[in-house]
């Protein structure tokens, strides 16, 4: 398959309301929740402007990020 580990989860954008997860794997494992992996290109603003918002960095400021 083309996205033999892919996962998705959908939220409600201005209650953070998790609408459908969908989680493509072979092992069973909950990627979508439990998974730690760096954020697409086109995720890397929306959570920088998490991060801002929030507090937990500035604008050039660094980010957290798993390995």
């Amino acid at each position: 398959a083309a996205y033999a580990n892919a996962s998705v989860v959908v939220e409600r954008a201005g209650t953070g309301e998790i609408l459908a997860v969908a989680n493509h794997r072979d092992d069973q494992f909950n990627a979508a929740f439990q998974g730690t992996v760096a954020p697409g290109s086109t995720m890397k603003m929306i959570t920088a402007a998490m991060l801002i918002d929030k507090g937990l960095t500035s604008a050039n400021g660094p980010a957290p990020c798993p390995d």
